[in-house]
């Protein structure tokens, strides 16, 4: 039983990767299949723009959750000393971070302004 699953599961496989190598490539090339770019930038500035913006976003997202996580460990910890130091930590490590974000998009608005771009 298991011996024929194995091999209907290795037919199977070697028909679809066969249509994959050989009617895939020769329909794209007749122009039957168009491929659009799915990335609306134009050049790569827009590109690593558009990156820094959305880390920058996620960054102002996460961090207070972050800190509200830390702090809520550190609040619970119930004298626990492993405790009181997780939350601390996660509260440090939170707040310097979120300083990292702001360098890194500071020093690249800076770099920006030097090029003249």
């Amino acid at each position: 039983m298991l011996a024929n699953i194995k091999k209907n599961f290795l037919i199977l496989s070697l028909i679809f990767l066969s249509i994959l190598v050989f009617v895939f490539p020769l329909g794209a090339k007749a122009g039957l299949i168009e491929f659009e770019n799915p990335l609306t930038f134009g050049t790569i500035a827009e590109l690593i723009n558009s990156l820094i913006n959305f880390i920058f976003v996620i960054g102002l997202v996460v961090t207070p959750l972050l800190f509200i996580f830390g702090g809520f460990i550190f609040l619970t910890s119930g004298g626990d000393t492993n405790k009181l130091q997780k939350g601390k930590d996660i509260m440090i490590y939170t707040a310097i971070g979120f300083t990292l974000i702001f360098l890194v998009r500071g020093l690249v608005e800076f770099i920006k302004d030097i090029l003249g771009v």
